[in-house]
This record gives structure tokens, sequence and C-alpha cells, in this order.
């Protein structure tokens, strides 16, 4: 039987199916336009859209007995549960407390259900979890930290022959979270004509180590994981373009790679793991604003290539189902 684990933390909504392994692809805030297909060897990938889609926020006033904040933000604790991750250190980063008096409802109009922590611990007792993506998903592990109840937290850091470093705690009833970063990756140099691309003059945010055999394998030994990658993927015209890859080929052959990427880091990990690939979120500025606002395609901040994003929805979108 399929089972939902809901995280409502704080202005956003994660959702993990636990269930057999496979793949299972979230899109919560759109529509796409992906075509179907067929693929020897199909992995077990699954697709759902959600009942997120077409929902609405309310405020709800701090005396309600039915929906309650999910954890109350505060600089100390930030501080004091945020490892090394500077995330607390710039107050204008932070959105004004009364966002978190919103509570989500679906398109039936029924208040989202709420992160319920005594859930969470009974059927992920002994599990270990594992969230793979940038900035955004290690927020999402703050706050699921503190939605626990954590006001201090010594994390634990694993580094290996990767450039990508992971950071672990340990929860009550043995669950283990891990937060580990991932960039934009490549699975090798692309040639085409006189043009050349390779993904490692990135430097810094190249996780393409993430693709080896080895390290595939360890993700492999967790019981979930959570994969969020679109941010870092969408501003590789800016960060790798040249006279060998000009921006305008970089950005027409980002779909390509982030499909290579993603094809071999997803039949892989899904073969021994309950995995989830996350979409529907990038890149926003919660600075002055005092509500959560509706979410729109045309209204994505035209920085950092995030307007790149929908295509790369749609790119994963299409992977599912080719391999489904």
């Amino acid at each position: 039987m399929q089972q939902a684990i809901v995280f409502r933390l704080g202005a956003f909504i994660l959702i993990g199916l636990a269930t057999a392994a496979g793949i299972y692809l979230l899109s919560t805030t759109h529509s796409t336009s992906a075509s179907s297909g067929t693929r020897e060897n199909a992995t077990n990938f699954h697709h759902s859209i959600s009942r997120v889609t077409n929902g609405h926020w309310e405020y709800v006033d701090e005396g309600n007995e039915t929906i309650s904040q999910p954890y109350t933000f505060s600089r100390k604790v930030c501080e004091a549960t945020g490892g090394s991750f500077g995330d607390c250190n710039n107050p204008s980063k932070h959105c004004l407390q009364n966002l978190m008096n919103y509570a989500y409802f679906d398109s039936d109009g029924k208040p989202y259900p709420q992160f319920n922590v005594h859930r969470f611990r009974r059927q992920m007792r002994n599990k270990r979890i594992l969230f793979l993506g940038p900035s955004m998903i290690r927020q999402q592990v703050q706050a699921l930290v503190w939605t626990l109840g954590h006001d201090r937290v010594n994390w634990e850091e694993t580094t290996y022959d990767c450039t990508s470093k992971r950071k672990c705690m340990v929860e009550e009833g043995n669950i283990t979270i891990c937060d580990q970063f991932m960039g934009s990756a490549a699975t090798k140099i692309y040639h085409e004509g006189n043009f050349t691309l390779d993904h490692s003059k990135r430097g810094h945010g190249d996780s393409s180590c993430l693709l080896r055999e080895e390290n595939l394998n360890d993700m492999g030994k967790f019981d979930l994981v959570i994969i969020q990658s679109i941010s870092w993927w969408t501003n590789l015209a800016n960060n790798l373009g040249s006279s060998e890859s000009p921006p305008q080929w970089v950005n027409k052959m980002i779909p390509t790679i982030y499909y290579d990427t993603m094809e071999v880091l997803l039949s892989s990990v899904s073969q021994h793991a309950k995995t989830v690939l996350v979409l529907g979120q990038i890149g926003t500025r919660c600075k002055n604003k005092t509500a959560p606002e509706p979410y729109l395609v045309e209204k994505i901040p035209n920085q950092y290539g995030w307007g790149t994003a929908p295509k790369l929805w749609d790119t994963s979108l299409n992977l599912i189902q080719e391999r489904a």
C-alpha cells in the first residue's frame, strides 16, 4: 500500500512516497507537456501529479486548535542547528515571521495534512534518509530538524574522494537524516561541430563525482533518497560560456546534459532505495513579502538563468515517462 510522508515545513510542502524501491517524480506547482515514450530495461519509475496543484494559502490565527505552526524560527536556533551552512548570517534573507501563520489548502479546499512528528518517527524508525540537492534542499532539512523540535544539532561530516560533502545527524528512533550538496553534473564531455562543453571547468558546483559507481552504490544504501536538482543547472551558460562553448549553445545543451545525468543517477540509486525526484521549486526572493504568492511560470525571476527551469521540469517528465 502506498504511504505518503508529508512535510509541511514553513512556507513550502515536500512530499515523499515511502513505497517499494523505485523513482517517484512529484510535480506540485505546474503542468507540463512532456510526451510519452518507451525504453527497454525500464526502471521502476512512477509519475505523480499531486493534489497540491491549484491550491491556495490562507492566514491562520495563532490560536487555531487544528492548524498550528510547524516551528518558530529564531536566528539563535538557526545558528545552533545549521552547522557551517551560513544560512542564518544575513537577516535580510529571512521571511517575515507571520508567513509561518499561513496554511496550505488543496484544490478541494481542505487544509493540507500537517507534518506529524510522532507518525514520522514511527514510520521512519531505524531508517536512513538522504536529501540530495542545492541550498533549497538544505533549507528543507533545516526546517525538518526544527519541526522535529531540535534547538541544537552537531552535524557529522563525511568527506571522501568527491567534491560533494555529506552532513548527517541521528534523530530519535535511530533515524539518520543526511544533507548532501549536489550542484550540476555531466556524464561526459560534449562535442558538436567546433563546440566543446567540459563541465569539469565549472569548478565549484561540479558534482559529477556523484555519478561514480562507488558513490552511486553508497547512496543506494539509504532507505529513502530525496533529490531536488534544478537551480544549479540553469546558469551553466554563464558558468561555462566561452569561445569553444558559446552561451547560446550551452543553453541548448542544458536539457541534454541534465537528462543524461539524472538518468544515470536515478536509474542506479532507485534500484536499491526509495527515491523521490522533487520538481516545482526554483529560486525566489522572500525579502519584503508579507504573504505567500501563487506560483506562476511567467513570474520566475529573470536571474541566474532560472527561466530555464520549466525546460528541465519537462525533461524530467520525459525521462520518467520513457523509463516507465
